[in-house]
């Protein structure tokens, strides 16, 4: 895990490209590919630096995890059907 922060403004998402970046280097210098877990962001864009916080893994070519990303977000509506079947 890490975290990368950056200005608002100009700078607004510089933060995630630096982690993934920092990330990226980290798994290259053991010769690994970094995964992306999760990324969780606080603060405002244009009014507050924007810090995000990367939790990633390094694998190899060989891991059944270094595959194309399903990135999703994890569900936060509970829809639930009434009607009698």
């Amino acid at each position: 895990m890490l975290s990368s922060t950056a200005r608002g403004g100009l700078f607004a998402g510089q933060d995630r490209i630096n982690g993934a970046k920092t990330a990226n280097s980290y798994c290259d210098a053991m010769g690994k590919h970094m995964i992306v877990r999760r990324v969780d962001s606080s603060g405002v864009a244009g009014l507050t630096p924007v810090t995000s916080s990367f939790v990633f893994s390094c694998v190899g070519d060989d891991d059944p995890e270094y595959q194309r990303p399903n990135f999703r977000h994890d569900p936060n509506v509970i829809v639930e059907d009434r009607r009698s079947p």
